[in-house]
C-alpha cells in the first residue's frame, strides 16, 4: 500500500507527535516520520498495519517518544490495529 501526505493524515500526524511528546524532529529511539505517515494512512483508510517491530512488554518504564509502532497504534485517539507477519499469515481469511 502506497501512503500519500494528505492534510488530514499531516494532521493525525501532529497529534500523535504531540501525544507522544516529540517537539520537532526531536525523535527518541522508537517511531520516526514516516512511521507515522503510515500509522495516520492506516487509521484513515481503516487499515490493520502489518509490522516486524516487536511489542514493547512495560510501556510504564519507556518514554513515549520511545514507543514502536505497536505502542502507537494502541494508543487513544489513532487505535489502529498492528500485528505481526505471523499473526498476519494466521489469519483465516487468507486461506
Amino acid at each position: 500500500m502506497v501512503h500519500k501526505k494528505t492534510p488530514e493524515g499531516l494532521k493525525t500526524v501532529q497529534t500523535i507527535k504531540s501525544t507522544l511528546k516529540i517537539d520537532g524532529e526531536a525523535y527518541g529511539k522508537g517511531v520516526g516520520e514516516n512511521d507515522l505517515l503510515i500509522i495516520a494512512n492506516a487509521k484513515r483508510q481503516g487499515a490493520v498495519l502489518v509490522t516486524n517491530e516487536a511489542r514493547q512488554a512495560d510501556l510504564s518504564q519507556t518514554q513515549p517518544r520511545n514507543y514502536k509502532i505497536p505502542a502507537v497504534c494502541k494508543l487513544d485517539g489513532v487505535n489502529v490495529e498492528a500485528i505481526n507477519l505471523t499473526e498476519l499469515l494466521n489469519l483465516k481469511i487468507l486461506w
